[in-house]
């Protein structure tokens, strides 16, 4: 279980948190996380869509393929092997490439809002020399 809560914590935007969280709802095994799609992952507690789908190809190796028109599901790829040091960096950039994007997203809110509220002073600055 130890071995599989690192492999957890190795994956992009999981934390020991998230990692309890998953381990908590089930998922006991690689081969159990495999099988996932990524709507069951974002089921997840902690996991929404958007860190499923980094979940997904990380542990596919490539996007997620729509389901064929006859209902059928492709099935997953092999287990991939254990995680190299050179691998676990990359697991460590995605995380941070994760984080910065949240701080991004935040930034541009509170950019949007300062400019909304420049225009607001500026229109009733004019208004009142009318």
């Amino acid at each position: 279980m130890k071995a599989f809560r690192k492999q957890l914590v190795g994956l992009p935007g999981i934390g020991p948190q998230k990692a309890q969280w998953i381990i908590e709802s089930g998922v006991r095994s690689r081969k159990k996380l495999m099988s996932m799609s990524k709507n069951q992952l974002a089921s997840l507690k902690g996991v929404g869509p958007e860190l499923a789908g980094s979940i997904y190809v990380r542990l596919h190796g490539k996007a997620a393929e729509k389901p064929r028109k006859t209902g059928t599901v492709p099935a997953p790829a092999p287990a991939d092997p254990p995680v190299a040091p050179a691998a676990a960096g990359i697991a460590l950039r995605d995380r941070i490439a994760v984080e910065i994007k949240g701080v991004i997203s935040i930034f541009r809110e509170i950019v949007e809002t300062l400019i909304i509220l420049a225009g607001d002073r500026c229109l009733g600055a004019g208004s009142a020399h009318a």
